[in-house]
């Protein structure tokens, strides 16, 4: 079995369908939330969900919208328990039941392959530079990124900005129509068949499992535009428990660091991620087909 035919979200696991034109209700939402999720515990309503990762939680909300139903995203990371998600789901099923259909459009420019449900990935604009200077610097999540908790001037900043970069865009949330995230396709070596894939996203964002739709869109269209094998992710650990549950379906653990890189304190394990094409749902790439020696071409 291949991860994508492994992973929930990649393989398009149909959500359990409410009767036509009403809502689910709790007893049938709770035993098919466990049944996704693979655990029995969420068939209780008082069963615990804030201890999920990003991952998980990304692939709850998504799982939730595909019931027709999509979950203000805030509301739903203040939801503690799953009774609570059921309360948030009942009532955006009720006002979605309400809304007419809106008007169904294809994707314009710069819809498609940079287009996720969350951000749109758009080009670095020199408008933009200071946003994502700020955000590289930033104590929130400046030492997760490029610098590690240094703080460069911004003529250094924007003078290495590039440097071993293949591709990089800004994601754009969908619903501020603001810029939300940083991400980047770097070292790559076409010989060998892979790159590097690095993001970061403002404090807001972090936790909520909606980066990770972004990062999907981006790995996606690098997959899309150049012939990688896998695209390579490094994680400390101090990052790492956040997307914990992905191992196997949403990416493969390919290294391990004991005790390589520091901060607050401790030192903590470095992990080499590898997501592959079947990993988003795309095919491996055929051998290119040669003709025979000496005959024409």
């Amino acid at each position: 079995m291949t991860a994508t035919e492994n992973s929930r979200m990649a393989n398009g696991s149909a959500p359990s369908a409410p009767p036509e034109g009403g809502i689910l209700g709790p007893d049938a939402f709770l035993a098919a939330a466990a049944e996704f999720l693979g655990d029995d515990a969420l068939a209780d309503p008082a069963a615990r969900v804030d201890g999920l990762d990003s991952l998980e939680r990304l692939e709850l909300l998504e799982w939730i919208a595909g019931l027709g139903a999509p979950l203000d995203t805030d509301e739903a990371l203040g939801a503690a328990t799953i009774g609570q998600v059921y309360a948030l789901y009942a009532r955006a099923a009720e006002a979605a039941r309400d809304r007419r259909p809106a008007a169904q459009h294809g994707p314009g420019p710069g819809g498609g392959l940079l287009r996720g449900r969350y951000f749109q990935l758009e080009p670095v604009s020199p408008e933009v530079m200071p946003y994502l200077y700020q955000l590289a610097i930033s104590s929130e999540v400046g030492y997760r990124w490029r610098f590690r908790g240094s703080v460069p001037d911004y003529p250094t900043f924007e003078a290495t900005f590039w440097q071993g970069s293949l591709a990089q865009f800004v994601a754009v949330d969908l619903e501020s129509e603001m810029p939300a995230g940083h991400v980047v396709c770097y070292n790559p070596d076409h010989g060998q068949g892979y790159a590097y894939l690095g993001a970061v996203f403002a404090p807001g964002h972090t936790g909520s499992g909606r980066p990770v739709d972004a990062v999907r869109t981006f790995a996606r269209y690098v997959f899309t535009t150049w012939s990688f094998r896998k695209l390579y992710m490094e994680v400390p650990g101090f990052n790492y428990p956040q997307i914990r549950s992905g191992a196997k379906d949403w990416f493969a653990v390919e290294g391990q660091l004991r005790d390589h890189d520091y901060y607050d304190g401790r030192y903590w394990d470095h992990y080499t991620l590898a997501v592959y094409r079947d990993h988003i749902g795309l095919p491996e790439i055929a051998a290119p087909r040669r003709a025979d020696r000496g005959a024409p071409a």
